[in-house]
């Protein structure tokens, strides 16, 4: 097998257990490896330059260099969280800009 896969696709029987284990067990491992969302997007448009900005950089508390943690499958306090994330990114977003909410 040549070139890079760009799409896999798990199937078992019921579709229940076993193709979603791998589906998320791969997704956790590529996680851990591949570029961020902003670096493959300026590798697809390099004309984008200094235009492509994480949703943290605007964040008013906590990191600006990490993502926004993906709640997926995760109990409701992953997607509290996440909102809660998105919500103070958002909210200096609309400082930065000097939007009025």
């Amino acid at each position: 097998m040549s070139g890079r896969i760009k799409h896999i696709l798990f199937v078992c029987t019921g579709n229940i257990c076993r193709s979603p284990f791998a589906e998320g067990l791969l997704k956790k491992l590529v996680q851990k490896k591949e570029k961020s969302h902003a670096k493959n997007l300026l590798d697809a448009f390099p004309e984008a330059e200094g235009k492509v900005f994480l949703i943290r950089r605007f964040a008013r508390f906590g990191s600006k260099n990490r993502g926004v943690a993906d709640p997926y499958g995760l109990n409701y306090e992953a997607y509290r969280f996440c909102f809660l994330d998105i919500q103070d990114c958002i909210s200096g977003l609309a400082e930065h800009s000097s939007l009025s909410l």
